[in-house]
């Protein structure tokens, strides 16, 4: 679930390719009309994984009570494309809303 006006971090992991070979990413999640992109250079990249972290502003964004989709596109260096499978989270407010 992502609590409206919250930072919550996205984490993608990767069993069958390697992370250093990822030249290209993309998280998309979408709601409705609104899509919010983030790429490889506001990721952070681990052993085996590629996570972004979400701002206020992104998580304020999203209508309260209602799903979204994530989905997680990369290439690597050898030209390979792939996406990960559209994953779907709900949205939740606040008692105290707003930027903090």
């Amino acid at each position: 679930m992502i609590a409206r006006g919250t930072t919550p971090t996205i984490r993608y992991t990767f069993s069958l390719v390697d992370v250093s070979a990822i030249v290209v990413a993309y998280l998309t999640i979408k709601q409705g009309s609104l899509v919010i992109e983030k790429d490889l250079t506001s990721a952070t990249i681990g052993d085996g994984y590629l996570e972004w972290t979400l701002t206020q502003e992104e998580t304020l964004s999203l209508a309260e009570n209602k799903d979204v989709k994530m989905q997680c596109r990369y290439r690597t260096n050898e030209g390979m494309a792939y996406a990960s499978r559209i994953e779907t989270e709900s949205t939740y407010k606040l008692l105290k809303s707003g930027e903090i």
